[in-house]
């Protein structure tokens, strides 16, 4: 079914039955909405109340002539810029100056030739349409030059040709490449920005129900800047689209920050916690029948225990306050990997973790904070561990140099091979690969999409494929390598 509501809407105010047959027949090939009015008044009233994009005005008419329809239509705020083409019989100078000084845009000589009817309406009616469109960007552009987020306007091969003065800042544009009308939307952003999620850039134009970014990178000095961007299309006849810049830095990484924390919190301070509360309970119900020598005993595991917690509280506090969570901020050398994964390994009570780093990256560093980066490793081996079949999977880590400012750490199990959708599905919070098994163990499915966000922050990213070779998944990062002083 048609949607007549999107045609265009003409009004012809013509008292000749055979003439408004003509100008029927016309407009009904072009796919035009008409009305009609036989005199002056109710071409006015009507003209009032349709808005039509075009009036075609008949000179002589009862009640009220040409003249002062168009004089009375002209005057009126909401029909002042409607186009008016006077028919008239009327092939006079004086007659056209009067009716050009009444407010009419054109004229047409009765009898009326259809095919020069034809042309001067779709003429009429295309320079109207453009001149609206200029008008709404023009009041776009008045209603966004003091806007808190960034608004473009974008041609169909995506060069900027707006940008207010938010949008300017956020993209380093200039304002003589902005009047360039040559700069392409994509290819400013991609010099320093990351596009995240990378496969909803793919189509990027196209409406999607999850949002898409721009990010650039966390260093020592900045926490990771977030843009959400939105694209609007506009109408057909109309190539150009609207794209809004919201910047959502606060807010993701206020998400990433409690993300980070709630992992920090149950990986740092459960296992001191529990030991200090076990010992205390024990000595608070059997403190009757101990003797002193078993209770200084026991206040000495107490105290154990809580300067244990005390110094994983400071370390939290520590990493906090450094950059608000951010992991970036020092380097520490490859080497010590081997330490921390031995660490995590025997507090896990798993078997001992292999490392291999190659010979090109045994003297390099990654930017990277040794706290964050035990954080991950903690999360990566604890899920090899609750998704090994046996609970007791084998742990290889190696460890290798991509280019200069890249390296590679791969942890490799022996435990399941996961499907497409299952590894797509476990990098989005909430989500678990199998979700069966996530019945039975314990977690929120944030493990995986906090490692994920915390490499993003530093420009970094994560593959999960299975291994080649077996049973087993092959979880790698990609990190930065380190510059500047090394830990």
């Amino acid at each position: 079914m048609m949607d007549f509501n999107n045609f265009p809407v003409i009004l012809v105010a013509d008292d000749d039955p055979a003439l408004r047959q003509t100008i029927e027949l016309m407009l009904a090939e072009q796919g035009m909405a008409a009305h009609y009015a036989e005199d002056g008044q109710s071409a006015y009233d009507q003209a009032l109340i349709l808005q039509p994009d075009l009036i075609l005005l008949d000179v002589m008419m009862p009640e009220m002539n040409g003249f002062q329809v168009c004089r009375k239509l002209r005057e009126h705020a909401d029909t002042q810029e409607v186009p008016i083409v006077m028919v008239t019989a009327l092939d006079d100078r004086a007659s056209r100056i009067k009716g050009i000084e009444a407010g009419a845009d054109d004229f047409l000589t009765k009898p009326v030739d259809l095919l020069e009817l034809k042309a001067r309406v779709n003429t009429i009616l295309r320079l109207n349409r453009y001149k609206k469109l200029q008008k709404e960007r023009a009041q776009f552009k008045w209603a966004v030059e003091q806007a808190g987020e960034g608004y473009l306007l974008l041609d169909q091969k995506d060069h900027i040709l707006y940008a207010n003065p938010k949008a300017r800042s956020y993209l380093d544009l200039t304002l003589e490449q902005e009047l360039s009308n040559q700069v392409s939307f994509l290819k400013i952003t991609e010099k320093q920005f990351t596009r995240y999620p990378g496969y909803l850039w793919e189509n990027w134009r196209k409406p999607s129900k999850q949002p898409r970014y721009l990010m650039i990178p966390e260093t020592s000095a900045n926490r990771a800047f977030w843009l959400e961007v939105d694209v609007f299309p506009g109408p057909d006849e109309d190539p150009v689209s609207v794209v809004s810049l919201h910047n959502v830095s606060a807010a993701v990484n206020a998400e990433q920050d409690f993300k980070k924390f709630h992992y920090l919190i149950s990986h740092k301070l459960n296992t001191p916690l529990n030991a200090v509360y076990g010992v205390v309970e024990l000595m608070n119900v059997s403190a009757g029948e101990m003797s002193p020598e078993k209770m200084s005993e026991l206040a000495q595991l107490a105290l154990i225990g809580a300067e244990r917690l005390r110094t994983d509280v400071q370390e939290i506090l520590t990493y906090l306050r450094a950059s608000a969570s951010a992991p970036k901020g020092e380097n520490f050398k490859l080497v010590h990997i081997t330490a921390i994964a031995s660490e995590i390994s025997k507090e896990l009570h798993l078997k001992p973790a292999v490392v291999r780093i190659a010979a090109a990256a045994h003297n390099r560093s990654i930017s990277f904070s040794k706290i964050a980066f035990e954080l991950i490793l903690m999360e990566l081996f604890e899920n090899s561990r609750k998704f090994h079949p046996r609970h007791d999977p084998k742990i290889n880590l190696i460890i290798s140099k991509i280019d200069e400012e890249l390296v590679s750490i791969k942890v490799i199990d022996d435990g399941l091979h996961l499907s497409v959708e299952q590894r797509a599905a476990i990098v989005e919070p909430y989500q678990q690969a199998d979700t069966q098994r996530s019945r039975e163990t314990e977690g929120f499915g944030l493990g995986i999409p906090m490692v994920v966000t915390i490499l993003q922050s530093i420009g970094g990213r994560l593959n999960i494929y299975n291994s080649p070779d077996g049973p087993g998944l092959i979880v790698e990062m990609l990190v930065p390598a380190g510059v500047g002083p090394v830990y």
